[in-house]
């Protein structure tokens, strides 16, 4: 998941503002780049907290939700930016 929030984070600074690539940029968008680097941290803690045996079911589609959302939010900008949407 943290390769799809670099994915967003590049793609953003492709299309929006070059300076998103050094911690730049609108402060709304570097405010949702934290908020989203967060959650998928916190995430990714849950998950290897429970990886193995007791994995609870409830995670996987969790994760999934989390993958399309970024996913979504790649094809946007790059719909924005007037390139091709990337494919799953």
């Amino acid at each position: 998941m943290q390769h799809l929030w670099a994915e967003f984070s590049e793609k953003l600074s492709d299309v929006v503002d070059p300076t998103i690539k050094y911690g730049g940029g609108e402060s709304a968008i570097c405010s949702l780049l934290s908020e989203m680097s967060a959650t998928i941290g916190a995430f990714e803690e849950l998950e290897f907290k429970h990886s193995g045996v007791d994995y609870p079911e409830q995670l996987e589609p969790l994760k999934e939700n989390l993958s399309h959302l970024l996913r979504y939010a790649i094809a946007r900008s790059e719909i924005i930016g007037g390139k091709d949407a990337i494919s799953d």
